[in-house]
């Protein structure tokens, strides 16, 4: 039995009891659409579950015990390449046995703050990046909760755009953030 076995708040869909989705396909058209199935698969896995990180070599996902089949190593590497491809996973150590899943890009995060600034009128207001992504005045928002290092790029992005600053801490969490 796996984790999705137990009580669980991630109900994983219906294509995930299909044996084919364990086997990589040859023909290039349904392994396009196969993969895609794990993205969103993962993604909304991550999503539910508030996760950002997971062992490709022990992820509860790969196996499903209902239907008795586990993804073989080529299916894991090409579903592993198509989230890096698509900018939705990246390494989270040098020997890449860790990844950190990202759930929305940068750019889209920077978009959202930088409208959701713009909708409250807070230029010149300083918030740290703990405030903004965690507070509990932010809870409302389409970036609560999004993990620090995305965060962060998301601003990068906007201090590149002049539309923010950054300014300085020990911490990311720390770090200031005066909107322009």
């Amino acid at each position: 039995m796996n984790a999705l076995d137990e009580q669980s708040t991630y109900e994983p869909p219906g294509y995930w009891f299909f044996p084919p989705m364990f086997t990589l396909q040859t023909n290039p058209i349904t392994q396009e659409k196969q993969l895609q199935l794990w993205k969103h698969l993962i993604l909304a896995y991550h999503s539910k579950r508030n996760l950002h990180h997971f062992v490709p070599d022990n992820f509860e996902l790969f196996e499903n015990s209902h239907i008795k089949r586990r993804l073989g190593t080529d299916g894991r590497a090409a579903i592993i390449s198509y989230l890096l491809q698509h900018g939705h996973a990246e390494w989270d150590d040098e020997i890449q046995t860790r990844m950190r899943v990202i759930l929305k890009k940068p750019e889209t995060i920077a978009g959202e703050i930088y409208s959701w600034s713009q909708s409250q009128g807070i230029a010149g207001t300083i918030y740290t990046i703990y405030e903004l992504s965690s507070g509990d005045e932010h809870q409302n928002t389409t970036f609560y909760g999004t993990e620090l290092s995305s965060f962060k790029t998301a601003l990068e992005i906007l201090q590149e755009q002049g539309k923010c600053a950054l300014l300085d801490a020990n911490t990311v969490q720390e770090i200031g953030v005066k909107f322009l």
